[in-house]
C-alpha cells in the first residue's frame, strides 16, 4: 500500500468553532462559536438569524434526539480522535509523473498545502485528528480500498479529488456508512447515499442562481439563452429556463451551427440579458463578437469557465456588465484574507492558488464538523451556513439522492475591471 501519512494532531483544550467572515479569514488568532441558522417571523416574514452556541458539544445539542428522521441514520457518534483518509491523484507509479501528470499533481499539492495550513490550525484550537493521504491513481480494488479504510478506522473520505481510477467510493462509502466527501466533482444524480457530502454547487444549482440574479437584480430585461450543442439539454440550462414563464425566456440552439444558428436580426429589446452556459472558449468568442458589433445594452451572465479563456477580454466584460456563476470566488482585495496569505508565504516560499484556499478550507470545515458534531454531522448541517476562504458551506439535503449538496452559488459582477460578489 502506497501512502503518505501526516503528523498526528495532539488533543488539547477548546474546540475549534466557526467563524463569522472576517473571523475565520483571520484564522491564525482566533476560535469561534459556530452559529446555526434560525428563522423567525419579523413584521410577518420569514427573515434568518444567527445565534452562538457556546457549551460542549456534548451537552449542547439536546435538540438532536428530536430530529428523529436524520438521528437514525445517522447516530450521535462522539470520539476523542477523528481519522480522515483523503485520496489525492499522486501517479506514484508513473514513471514520468511529473511531465505527464503536471496539472492533477499540481492541483493536488496545492490542495495537499492548504490542508496542512488547516491542519496546524485545527491543532491549535483543540481539534485531535489523524489524517492519512493516499494515492487515488494506485491499482485500488473494491476490497483493498474497504481494507485500508476499515485499518485505520477512517471516519470521513475526502477525494478522489480529480477523475480517478477509483469508481466505487461512492458504493463503498454507502455500504460501510463512512461519510463521503467530493470536493471538486458536482454530480447531478447519484446511487441515494446519505453519506455522500458535495462540497461544490451543483450545475443545476449554477443555473437556479443565474436565474434568481435575474429576477432579483436584472428585472425588466428581455432574456436569452443561446446554447451549443452540449449545453442545449444540460442540467445548468435546464434549471436557468425552469424559472420562467416561455413567454418570458427566448432559448436559441446553435447545435453545431455557431452563429449561423442566431436568428438576423437579432431580436433585442431596449435593455437585454443574455445566459451562454457554454464552456467552449471558440463557441463564446463566435457569439459575443456577433454582439460586439450589433453593440446593443446587454448584460451576459456565464458559468465560471469564462474566467480562464486564453481571449479574456476586460474591457469588453466591462462593457457587457459579465456577471459569472461560480462555485468559488477569492476575494483578494478583502484584508482578512492578509493572516491567510502571508502565513502560506512563511511555510512554503510561493503564493497559494484557488486550490491551496480549497483544500484549507475542506479539511478545516470538516475537521471542525467532525469534533463539534460527531461522526455523523449530517443532524446539523441543515442549520449551517458558514462562509470560508473560498465559498460559504450551506449544505442541504438533495432531492436527488445525492446525499447533502452545498447550495451557496458565488455570484459575480464584473466592474471596475475586476470580479465582485453581488449580494445575494
Amino acid at each position: 500500500m502506497t501512502s503518505v501519512q501526516s503528523r498526528r494532531l495532539l488533543l488539547s483544550g477548546n474546540k475549534l468553532k466557526f467563524m463569522i467572515l472576517n473571523i475565520i479569514l483571520a484564522f491564525i488568532v482566533s476560535c469561534q462559536a459556530a452559529k446555526p441558522i434560525q428563522k423567525e417571523q419579523v413584521n410577518g416574514k420569514e427573515v434568518v438569524k444567527k445565534t452562538a452556541v457556546d457549551s460542549p458539544v456534548v451537552q449542547r445539542n439536546p435538540h438532536l434526539q428530536s430530529k428523529d428522521s436524520l438521528y437514525q441514520p445517522f447516530p450521535k457518534t462522539i470520539k476523542s480522535k477523528y481519522v480522515i483518509s483523503v485520496f489525492l491523484p499522486l501517479y506514484f507509479d508513473s514513471l514520468h509523473r511529473e511531465q505527464n501528470q503536471k496539472t492533477p499533481l499540481s492541483v493536488s499539492r496545492d490542495f495537499y498545502k492548504g490542508m496542512m495550513l488547516a491542519a496546524d490550525t485545527l491543532k491549535r484550537c483543540g481539534t485531535n485528528l489523524d489524517i492519512h493521504f493516499f494515492d487515488s491513481e494506485k491499482r485500488w480494488t473494491y476490497q483493498s480500498l474497504k481494507d485500508t479504510v476499515k485499518n485505520n478506522n477512517t471516519d470521513l473520505i475526502i477525494g478522489p479529488l480529480l477523475e480517478s481510477h477509483i469508481k466505487f467510493m461512492d458504493s463503498l462509502s454507502k455500504t460501510e456508512h463512512i461519510n463521503y466527501v467530493s470536493s471538486l466533482q458536482s454530480e447531478e444524480k447519484c446511487n441515494n447515499n446519505e453519506f455522500y457530502l458535495q462540497s461544490g454547487p451543483s450545475p443545476s444549482q449554477e443555473g437556479l442562481a443565474g436565474a434568481m440574479l435575474i429576477k432579483n437584480n436584472l428585472q425588466g430585461r428581455k432574456i436569452f439563452v443561446i446554447n451549443d450543442r452540449r449545453t442545449e439539454f444540460s442540467p445548468i440550462t435546464d434549471a436557468f429556463t425552469s424559472q420562467f414563464k416561455p413567454e418570458e425566456i427566448t432559448v436559441i440552439n446553435c447545435h453545431n451551427k455557431g452563429v449561423a444558428a442566431l436568428p438576423n436580426p437579432f431580436p433585442y429589446s431596449d435593455s437585454n440579458v443574455v445566459f451562454i452556459p457554454s464552456k467552449s472558449e471558440s463557441f463564446v468568442n463566435q457569439i459575443v463578437s456577433k454582439f460586439r458589433v450589433d453593440s446593443q445594452n446587454i448584460s451576459f451572465i456565464a458559468p465560471m469557465q469564462w474566467q480562464f479563456f486564453k481571449s479574456f477580454e476586460g474591457e469588453l466584460w466591462e462593457k457587457y456588465k459579465v456577471h459569472v456563476v461560480s462555485p468559488y470566488f477569492i476575494d483578494y482585495d478583502n484584508p482578512a484574507l492578509n493572516g491567510f496569505i502571508r502565513k502560506y508565504r512563511t511555510k512554503y516560499q510561493e503564493e497559494p492558488s484557488v486550490w491551496t484556499f480549497i483544500g484549507f478550507d475542506e479539511l478545516a470545515f470538516y475537521g471542525n464538523m467532525l469534533h463539534s458534531y460527531g461522526k455523523y454531522f449530517q443532524v446539523e448541517l441543515g442549520n449551517l451556513s458558514t462562509p470560508m476562504l473560498h465559498t460559504t458551506y450551506m449544505l442541504r439535503h438533495s432531492r436527488n439522492g445525492c446525499g447533502w449538496q452545498n447550495e451557496y452559488v458565488n455570484v459575480l459582477e464584473f466592474h471596475n475591471y475586476q470580479l465582485n460578489q453581488v449580494a445575494h
